[in-house]
């Protein structure tokens, strides 16, 4: 190909390895060593909330120790959606660490690839399937050593390499600076949920029953022969509802269903203990769920928009962990009349009205963060599938060295400007 370009097998651009088989004789010994497994792999980041460990000689871990650059990929899944989520290992945990059989390791080829670059080109491998594609297998998809080496690389030379890189690299620091604030945004919303209670004055609002101030209002839905029906869930910590698809008459045994309506409440009996509680926003007005889901009504001395807020104070999820019933944790319940029960300080609607106001611009300034960055992280993938697959050409991004800001323009017409 011009301009330095080739295409060529994987085998030639990366140096790939397949991890250190477990086995039980492994999981004692006299070098037992951390090693990273595919539940380690995320798609760009590494977990390592569970590391394992299991014994691995001093050729072993000469042979499948990781050094940093290196690039980990999932070699096999059971969703196929999964297989060949990439991340790169930076030395986050001391000492030696290695990899089982269940990750493959791709490793730059001094003159031939950069480190930087490996990890731009098993992103792209993910994201645009070809990975997928590469894997075979019935119920679990494996890429397999022999597979990976023989996928096409379609290879620029290293300095477009370098470039490329960090034109990528720019824009994922743009993403994770959004996500970082956006995170620091939230914790700050958490840690403001006390405004809730205060009544105006500087105090906390009288407690009082919930059912002050709401009450049971269940109306239902015939499920009807020949009809279909939108199907709606309530997530756990107050988190909202979601919507479940369509609901064929013929698919169920339900004969009437509960009907969800705009500024109720709905909670989930099962698993209470886990905050599954939400006010219905008018999205889900006309929705179903089952029995499951019992449905109140606020009087009118309750803000809605109060309300939602207090639906993910952890307050209110402890008050209905300490009354679930049951001798099974999964199937512990709480009924209406237990959530009813609970007390919690309710101010007059002046001062609900302004704690819902400073929790909603927190939580709207969360959601615009949290946009922009997956706005961000779809145009970053359609920025690298163009400039790897030369639909994009490197000299027509532009970085700025000093902002480290990066502009280009994609084949449908949109601008990446970071």
């Amino acid at each position: 190909m011009s301009e330095g370009w080739s295409e060529i097998p994987a085998s030639e651009v990366f140096s790939i390895l397949m991890g250190r088989q477990r086995s039980p004789q492994r999981a004692t010994g006299p070098n037992m060593t951390p090693y990273l497994r595919s539940a380690n792999v995320g798609n760009g980041s590494l977990d390592f909330a569970d590391v394992k460990t299991m014994d691995f000689t001093a050729a072993e871990r000469e042979r499948f120790g990781l050094k940093p650059g290196d690039v980990l990929v999932s070699e096999g899944s059971a969703s196929a959606t999964a297989v060949g989520m990439a991340a790169v290992w930076n030395g986050e945990l001391d000492g030696e660490v290695c990899f089982q059989n269940t990750v493959l390791r791709y490793r730059a080829i001094p003159g031939v690839s950069e480190p930087a670059f490996v990890f731009q080109w098993c992103r792209w491998a993910f994201e645009s399937g070809a990975f997928r594609a590469a894997a075979s297998g019935t119920n679990i998809k494996h890429i397999g050593s022999s597979r990976a080496e023989a996928m096409r690389v379609l290879l620029p030379p290293p300095p477009v390499q370098r470039r490329i890189a960090e034109v990528m690299g720019a824009i994922d620091d743009q993403i994770t600076a959004l996500e970082h604030e956006a995170s620091a945004l939230w914790t700050l919303y958490e840690g403001s949920v006390d405004v809730l209670w205060g009544d105006g004055a500087g105090q906390e609002a009288p407690a009082r029953p919930l059912s002050d101030v709401m009450r049971l209002d269940i109306s239902w839905t015939p499920i009807e022969i020949g009809s279909t029906y939108r199907l709606a869930g309530v997530l756990n910590a107050g988190r909202g509802l979601v919507d479940k698809g369509e609901l064929d008459a013929e698919s169920t045994e339900y004969k009437r269903m509960v009907t969800l309506r705009e500024n109720q409440v709905v909670m989930r009996k099962l698993t209470a203990w886990e905050g599954p509680i939400a006010v219905i926003p008018s999205a889900f007005d006309g929705y179903v769920a089952s029995n499951e889901f019992p449905t109140f009504a606020l009087d009118e001395g309750v803000l809605p928009d109060w309300m939602r807020h207090v639906c993910r104070s952890s307050r209110l999820w402890a008050e209905m962990k300490s009354r679930v019933k049951g001798t099974v944790q999964r199937r512990k319940r709480l009924n209406p009349e237990q959530l009813l029960e609970i007390e919690l300080p309710i101010p007059r609607p002046p001062a609900q009205a302004n704690a819902a106001r400073v929790l909603e611009a927190i939580e709207d300034d969360t959601a615009d963060l949290r946009t922009e960055a997956e706005r961000l992280r779809r145009l970053r993938s359609r920025l690298l599938a163009g400039l790897l697959t030369r639909e994009i050409e490197i000299g027509d991004v532009n970085l700025d060295n000093d902002s480290a800001d990066a502009t280009t323009t994609l084949p449908a017409g949109e601008t990446v400007t970071v």
